[in-house]
Parts: structure tokens; C-alpha cells; sequence
């Protein structure tokens, strides 16, 4: 083979060699899909469309996923359904652990909510939109803003929307809000108690006391005068514990030494309202009617019993149910009416009986 015709064997040779590098290189990078090895081909039928032109579709598998406008997928087909709901999110559902459970992502396909429920409800008042979730672990409900931010920072024993009404209640209490194009208003609250085996019922249904005060610090207050009233009766101080008490609490009747026991009967006519005090936290009273009764020694040492009827006041500051405190508490009155008493004669007096006088 001349010189010639190697040269050309040489050039032909690497001509061969970058074609099939080209060739190679093309392939390779046509088979790249735009979304995780996913087709088009995938999309067998659409199911909703929302106003930005972006559209829940079904794949072959029965699966679910999102197109935007262009027909490009966003939110691969991985959900067992999936709906539009508001500001760019969808509530989306998957099998987890043989149990479907509800969820919300975006339209990237990006959890938004945590797949936990056993389902997410939307609810309109007056434009304005919000949902409710239950858990499947508890049962327990959330609520949730139409930005699908929680608008409580708890969750609840139940939840009920009926006629712009949102009714919420957890193991202590009911809480009631309107809900309107204004947002959710606080409209009453029922707190149930007990102390020393007596129940009672803290109701507030005033709107200027409501748009200062939520369920939880509602919840805190009626947990101060249960412990308070257990060491007014008992003179315990360890039931005090958790109270943040900054002043004075006294006992039912404090000073009286003839006095050997106290029993609460029942707890009537209890009342919160604000009231001035210094500084930017808010301050309240809490005030209450009690039925007692009190056993004490009369003046000659023997035992009695007396019903008597009091009434406790309980200030309080604080804006939250953590920094909520006791200024102060007492009982009124503040010594026992006790009833007129004859003092027996004594045995060594020289009276002169009925017998004697007929001697």
C-alpha cells in the first residue's frame, strides 16, 4: 500500500470514529425526557382545568399528575386523585400503607399539607375560603386558611360549618365563630370546669372581650380558678402548681381557728371581664358565686355545721395562655357569720333548779 492510499485509510478512519461519537452523543440525548423518564405519551385523559390553563390529567395506570398550558408535565402522574382547590394548590390523594390519605401540593408536585388526613373539605362564605382536615391517627381536626396556612394553633375534637357558623370544640370547651368575606369572627365561648368534684361552666359571649381573647387563653383562665378554688378550700398550696401567681391568693376564711372544715356544694353565676391595668398586657376579672358548707366548733366545743354563700374575685394579666398570671384572688366575706350562740350554764354555777325550789 503506497503512502498515498494510507493516508487516506487514516483520514477515513477518523472521519468513522467522530461520526459514531456524533451519532452516539445524539441518541444519548434524545432519550432524556423533561420530567423523570415520563412521556407525553402518559396522558391519557384531562380531568379539570383551572383558570391559569394547568390541567389534572389520567395516565394509563389510573394515576394522576399536572399539565400547564403548554402540555408540559409539572407534577408527575403519582397520586391516586387529585382536585383543584385555591391559589395554585390541589388536594391531593395517596395510598399509604394500604390507606389512602389526603394531602395538598402545588402544582410542581411539592407537599404542601402532610398526607395524614382522612380528608380535606373546602368551604366558601362570602369568598371567603377555608377547609377542614381530619387526621386518621386521632380523628382530630385542623383548620386551614386558603393559603393552606393553619388558622388555629391546635386542632380540635370536632368541626362543623353550617350557615357562616364554624363550631369548634376540643375536651374543655365550645367555640363559636361567623365566618363572612371578613374573615372568622370569635363569637362565644362555653369552657367547662371542675373543682373538688363541683362542675361549672364559663360562658363569654361579649364581642369587645372576645376580639381580645381565643379558646386556648379562655381554656388557661378556667384552669387558674380551679386550682385557685382548691386552695381557698383545702389551704393546700402545692394545688397552686402551674398558676403564674404574681400577688396575693387567700384561703376561704383564713384565720378562723374554729373553723375544722370547708366542702364546696357548687360554683354559680361566674363571669369574665376586662379591666384597666398598667402596662401593654391585658388584664381581666374573673368572678364567681360559691355554696359552702362550713363545719366549726361552737363556743362550747361542740361540732356545727353551717351553709354559707361567697363570692371569689380572681384578677388576672396576660395576653397569651403561657404568660396568663394571678395578680390576685380572694374571697368575700372574709369571716364566718356565725349565728348568735347561748352559752350554757356551767355545772358548777349554784343555780337553783326546779327540784331545789320546791324543798
Amino acid at each position: 500500500m503506497t503512502k498515498h492510499m494510507k493516508l487516506i485509510v487514516s483520514v477515513l478512519f477518523i472521519v468513522i470514529i467522530i461520526l459514531a461519537a456524533a451519532i452516539s452523543r445524539f441518541y444519548s440525548d434524545t432519550t432524556k425526557t423533561p420530567y423523570d423518564g415520563s412521556s407525553q405519551n402518559e396522558i391519557e385523559k384531562i380531568h379539570y382545568t383551572d383558570g391559569l390553563g394547568y390541567r389534572i390529567f389520567e395516565n394509563g395506570e389510573g394515576l394522576f399528575g399536572i399539565i400547564d398550558s403548554s402540555d408540559r408535565i409539572t407534577a408527575a402522574p403519582e397520586w391516586n386523585d387529585l382536585r383543584f382547590c385555591d391559589n395554585g394548590f390541589c388536594i391531593a390523594k395517596s395510598e399509604i400503607r394500604n390507606v389512602t390519605l389526603s394531602g395538598c401540593i402545588d402544582y410542581e408536585g411539592n407537599i404542601i399539607v402532610p398526607l395524614i388526613y382522612r380528608n380535606i373539605i373546602r368551604h366558601s362564605a362570602d369568598g371567603l375560603v377555608f377547609y377542614t382536615a381530619q387526621t386518621d391517627s386521632d380523628r382530630s381536626w385542623v383548620v386551614y386558611d386558603s393559603n393552606l396556612n393553619p388558622c388555629f394553633a391546635n386542632s380540635w375534637k370536632s368541626c362543623e360549618f353550617s350557615e357562616k357558623t364554624l363550631t369548634l370544640t376540643d375536651d374543655k370547651g365550645r367555640f363559636v365563630y361567623s365566618v363572612d368575606k371578613n374573615g372568622m369572627t370569635f363569637t362565644s365561648a362555653m369552657v367547662k370546669g371542675n373543682t373538688l368534684g363541683c362542675d361549672f361552666t364559663l360562658n363569654v359571649d361579649s364581642r369587645t372581650l372576645l376580639d381580645k381573647l381565643y379558646p386556648r387563653l379562655i381554656e388557661s383562665v378556667s384552669t387558674i380558678a380551679e386550682k385557685y378554688i382548691r386552695f381557698a378550700f383545702t389551704g393546700d398550696n402545692s394545688t397552686l402548681s402551674g398558676i403564674k401567681a404574681s400577688g396575693s391568693l387567700s384561703a376561704l376564711f383564713p384565720t378562723d381557728e374554729r373553723i375544722t372544715d370547708r366542702k364546696l356544694l357548687r360554683i354559680t353565676d361566674i363571669f369574665l371581664y376586662s379591666t384597666t391595668g398598667s402596662g401593654q398586657e391585658q388584664h381581666f376579672i374573673l368572678s364567681l358565686s360559691a355554696d359552702a358548707m362550713i363545719t366549726y366548733k361552737s363556743l362550747n366545743g361542740a361540732g356545727r355545721t353551717m351553709d354559707v354563700s361567697c363570692n371569689a374575685s380572681i384578677e388576672l394579666s396576660g395576653n397569651t395562655e403561657n404568660s396568663i398570671r394571678a395578680l390576685s384572688a380572694s374571697f368575700t366575706p372574709s369571716k364566718l357569720p356565725y349565728p348568735e350562740e347561748e352559752i350554757p350554764p356551767s355545772e358548777n354555777e349554784n343555780d337553783v333548779g326546779p327540784e331545789k325550789s320546791l324543798r
